[in-house]
């Protein structure tokens, strides 16, 4: 307020949300805005819809939900078969987190938010998810593959980290998953414990049509972003996921004689990955782009013009918060008295000895606006200003610097008489 009463210019600050160029682009916080919902919606209706609807209802899946084909199940313990595919139960199974995970850090690891050794550490967790889910069912493991197989098709796997991802699904998670699945189980098992791949097989088959589709679907698209973003007709079809969106519904709605229960868990975690992948680039861009200062920004004004008019119930007054800063200084123009508010109660208090041209009111403060004008004619121009304080501070600190020299060397001479 004092540079403003002096005519010295004041620097104008922003809070307007905006977008940088590059990577955090405004098209892209839209993908990912509208992208966010459309996906919670079709994921929802995966998990309620689908198995009310679309469902392959044959007597081998009835059986598979009664064997620990559901979230959280086990082999050989009985569960029942309403809703095995629920939402309600994919939740208390607490394999999202795991899930939620590992599509959070896929987009951290896209824009380098930790650096190279950072994304390592996080992919290392993320793996460990993996190794962990793969007790319940094979599902993530055919993610897996699907996405990494069709990301490398369409030349997606740019960095040194995704392609390490790569070797991890079919060099030590895929291969690993197919033969610990061909371990002879039960009591019954005498001496060396063999393998059997046909058992490793037949734990495989449930997979074998959703696989195929998921990965043609996976390699479309990225391919279509890749490669087809700018193109004036399907361009935005593929940019911002809609195609992703279109064909999965359309896998878990038409394939013959339905989706099965094995098929539907890995759509389903798919979709639940995917989500929080968008969730994840959707919060680093409102990041970079200032949003959560701008919100920070103005939770602090609405909190401040609340404990104004809490202060001005407790002093029984009607208090109006200014914040305009032309305003202020026209309400200030006006009066030289600021009434019984924040400046006497508080300000006032704070600086006691010193007075406060800000704080005070009357006849004093008339005088001392006068007499600070007066000071202002003579000072020199603002930019001038600047120079000789920075002068007189390189000064001073020499004049410290000498200072301080002076006590070590008497304090050396000191020692030296003393010896």
């Amino acid at each position: 307020r004092l540079a403003r009463r002096a005519g010295w210019p004041i620097p104008v600050v922003t809070t307007r949300f905006a977008m940088s160029g590059g990577y955090f682009t405004t098209d892209r916080a839209r993908k990912y805005g509208w992208g966010v919902p459309r996906l919670l919606l079709l994921t929802v209706c995966t998990f309620e819809l689908v198995p009310r609807w679309f469902l392959n209802a044959s007597s081998d899946e009835h059986d598979f939900h009664l064997t620990g084909g559901a979230f959280g199940g086990t082999r050989g313990v009985q569960l029942p078969p309403s809703q095995p595919l629920g939402l309600a139960r994919y939740l208390h199974s607490m394999r999202w987190v795991g899930h939620a995970y590992m599509g959070c850090i896929g987009a951290g690891v896209n824009v380098q938010v930790l650096g190279f050794l950072g994304n390592l550490a996080m992919l290392l967790a993320a793996a460990a998810f993996c190794v962990r889910d793969t007790f319940h069912d094979l599902s993530i493991v055919i993610y897996l593959a699907k996405t990494f197989s069709g990301d490398f098709l369409a030349g997606k796997l740019d960095t040194v980290e995704w392609r390490l991802v790569l070797f991890w699904t079919f060099g030590v998670l895929g291969p690993a998953a197919f033969l610990l699945a061909g371990r002879p189980t039960g009591d019954n098992v005498d001496g060396v414990v063999g393998l059997d791949l046909s058992q490793s097989t037949t734990a495989f088959a449930p997979y074998k049509r959703i696989l195929p589709l998921l990965f043609l679907i996976q390699t479309v698209c990225e391919f279509g972003d890749a490669r087809l973003e700018h193109h004036p007709l399907v361009g935005k079809f593929f940019r911002h996921r809609y195609g992703f969106e279109a064909f999965t519904a359309g896998v878990l709605t038409l394939l013959p004689g339905g989706i099965t229960a094995q098929e539907l868990k890995v759509v389903q975690i798919d979709l639940v990955i995917c989500l929080f992948y968008r969730v994840g680039n959707l919060a680093i861009i409102l990041h970079k782009s200032g949003f959560y200062k701008n919100c920070a920004a103005k939770a602090e004004m609405v909190t401040r013009k609340l404990l104004f008019k809490i202060f001005g119930v407790c002093s029984g007054q009607s208090l109006i918060n200014v914040t305009d800063i032309d305003t202020a200084i026209a309400v200030l123009k006006a009066s030289a008295v600021k009434g019984d508010g924040l400046e006497r109660h508080v300000a006032s208090p704070a600086w006691r000895p010193l007075i406060s041209l800000e704080s005070i009111d009357g006849e004093l403060y008339e005088n001392m606006v006068r007499d600070f004008h007066e000071l202002v004619k003579h000072l020199p121009p603002p930019g001038l200003v600047s120079v000789l304080a920075e002068a007189r501070v390189a000064e001073m600190l020499k004049v410290s610097a000498g200072v301080e020299d002076g006590k070590k060397d008497s304090t050396k001479d000191g020692k030296t008489d003393g010896k």
